[in-house]
């Protein structure tokens, strides 16, 4: 019998021997098994082990499978044939009988299983099982026990992160982080004033102002480079962390650290050995409160293992996997921005993303519940498939394909009428966020709405809606955001609103085709097109690239940097200098192009010139 391909691990025996071998022995008591879950949460083309505990510890036999579901509430299909593979070790027949693995090992000091996930399984369930008999026979064999966990690829700790007004990722970043910025291989990353780079061969190189610069240490090699607002920090090659910047004078040091994860003011890291460590401003999220550090020390007495944290602008989140499968969290920092975990919170939660606005979380789990908390009181929302970010407000895409808003409404936390008929009519694919304002786009259909801060892009002007009603935006069509302004482009449309002082009004010499890339800071834009790049916004953070003419640069009137920029041989990454404040509109800012061995850069938050790596 031939059947479709799964993925999961199910030992379900259904053979008449095995179940009156069961029944010749009522009486006996049974294998028992604890503690059944995966050593990591399921991704695809990746390895996961089954781990397990039981009674009795020795002379067991586990006998096990897997396949791939389409949903968490099937069974692997298990037949005779199949039973007698699992029995006799053939995994050769268990993958053609539609498993993904099967076997039998002997359990003596609880080895683990291997599952490898194949690729194009995202959203689909690893359904694994195990059953264990007892050599001797004193035991009845236990029960088949089955656990069924999401297969993801990675998306909550990549793509999404970049949702966030706060962007989690290593570079310290605004809603407005390039579409190039992959958490996962960052080399060259920028706090508000300066820029850490890190070359292939470990050496690291700072350029800029302030004390992220003056109070740097001695560096030794590194592994990887990250940044605050004010600050910065690198993870050597022992695996060792250093930390420094305005917060304080001297350096701060982490030992045997697994990630790091950077916030505005303050710095988490997971350890090695599965504990948490911070660094930075301690009333900012740089320490962690007694009650948080119990509840991180409870987790980890229940085999709980840190995955990844988040954070807000004075706040931190941790996610633990438990062994159920499932995610519990702990939370630290001001109350007003999250730090407290909400007793609605506190359970077990399969969680799917994890969006930040300045001041408040939003945890969506896969059954589309939406948790915020913050600023303002605990809050519930149903049927959301995906979470964006404003400063102080969240949208989000529900199942149906429509979108739900809340949060401070001159923020987007209210759709506008005219975003409600759009929203209502075109079946919603994603969002896009400036500080203050929300777009919904409906790949593959003509148009958009916007709606948030009339005067920091939540209205489109008539003449560019027009336009955009008869444009079919694609999934290849991109956004960028300044603090009142956002750009929409794919790479032969270009359509600009908001504030012009921000960059909401397109100068007649930018060209709209052969466009790569577009990115802005708090003031200013910066686009990748023709093999050149052009800026337009606020003059001072960026929007004129100093030419010794036209534009003059403040450090040195007869600076030539498009000229610098025309002779690098290949223009590899552009990129932002962001500000941020908590109460005050930011007037600094700026820009980089990186060359292969030299970095080009101006805006009157860094010193403009070029600069070695």
């Amino acid at each position: 019998m031939k059947y479709k391909y799964w993925v999961g691990m199910t030992i379900t025996i259904l053979s008449s021997s095995w179940n009156m071998a069961n029944a010749i022995v009522p009486k006996l008591p049974r294998v028992s098994i604890d503690q059944l879950h995966l050593s990591s949460p399921p991704k695809e083309n990746e390895i996961t082990n089954i781990n397990y505990k039981t009674t009795p510890d020795s002379d067991i036999k586990v006998l096990y499978s897997a396949c791939i579901l389409n949903d968490d509430s099937s069974e692997c299909e298990i037949t005779d044939d199949t039973l007698k593979s699992i029995i006799n070790n053939n995994k050769e027949e268990c993958e053609l009988d539609g498993l993904l693995t099967c076997g039998n090992i002997s359990g003596d000091g609880f080895p683990e299983i291997p599952i490898n996930v194949p690729k194009d399984t995202n959203n689909k369930y690893l359904r694994y099982c195990i059953k264990v008999t007892y050599l001797p026979g004193s035991y009845a064999p236990s029960e088949n026990e089955c656990r069924s966990e999401l297969i993801t690829n990675g998306d909550i700790d990549n793509k999404n992160a970049l949702f966030s007004y706060l962007n989690q990722t290593k570079n310290f970043s605004l809603y407005n982080a390039p579409i190039t910025d992959a958490k996962d291989d960052v080399s060259f990353v920028t706090s508000n004033s300066a820029a850490l780079s890190l070359s292939s061969e470990g050496d690291t190189s700072l350029i800029g102002y302030g004390s992220e610069v003056t109070n740097a240490p001695n560096l030794p090699k590194a592994k990887e480079v990250y940044s605050m607002l004010d600050g910065f920090a690198i993870k050597s090659e022992s695996d060792d962390a250093i930390i420094w910047g305005q917060f304080d004078t001297t350096p701060s040091y982490i030992n045997q650290v697994e990630e790091i994860f950077p916030a505005p003011y303050a710095m988490a890291a997971i350890l090695k050995d599965g504990g948490i460590n911070t660094a930075g401003d301690m009333v900012r999220g740089g320490s962690i409160s007694s009650e948080s550090q119990k509840r991180i020390d409870k987790l980890l007495s229940k085999d709980g293992l840190p995955k990844a944290i988040y954070h807000t602008a004075q706040a931190f989140l941790a996610v633990f996997d438990m062994p159920s499968g499932k995610q519990k969290l702990v939370a630290w920092g001001q109350s007003i921005y999250g730090g407290t975990l909400p007793d609605e919170m506190k359970s077990a939660l399969s969680i799917k993303d994890i969006v930040t606005s300045q001041d408040s979380f939003t945890v969506l789990d896969n059954d589309g519940n939406a948790y915020s908390w913050g600023h303002s009181p605990f809050e519930q929302h149903q049927n959301i498939q995906t979470v964006y970010a404003t400063r102080y407000a969240f949208a989000g895409i529900t199942t149906s394909g429509k979108v739900k808003a809340w949060g401070d409404s001159y923020y987007g936390g209210l759709l506008s009428s005219a975003a409600t008929d759009f929203t209502n009519t075109n079946p919603i694919t994603r969002l896009c966020a400036s500080d203050a304002s929300f777009v919904a786009i409906s790949d593959g259909n003509k148009g958009v709405a916007a709606w948030g801060n009339d005067y920091g892009a939540g209205y489109i002007p008539s003449n560019i809606q027009t336009e955009l009603d008869a444009t079919t935006i694609t999934d290849d069509f991109h956004c960028a955001s300044t603090e009142k302004a956002i750009a929409l482009y794919d790479s032969s449309h270009l359509f600009v609103w908001g504030d012009k002082k921000y960059g909401g009004a397109l100068p007649s010499n930018i060209p709209t085709f052969s466009i790569v890339n577009v990115i802005g800071n708090n003031h200013a834009f910066l686009m990748k097109a023709m093999d050149d790049v052009y800026a337009w916004g606020g003059l001072n953070q960026g929007g004129c690239i100093p030419d010794g003419h036209q534009c003059l640069s403040s450090d040195d009137s007869s600076l030539n940097l498009r000229s610098a920029i025309n002779d690098l041989s290949d223009i590899s990454q552009i990129g932002s200098f962001n500000t941020f404040s908590e109460f005050e509109e930011e007037t600094a800012g700026g820009f980089y192009v990186r060359g292969p061995n030299a970095v080009v850069m101006w805006g009157n938050s860094v010193p403009d010139g070029v600069f070695n790596e």
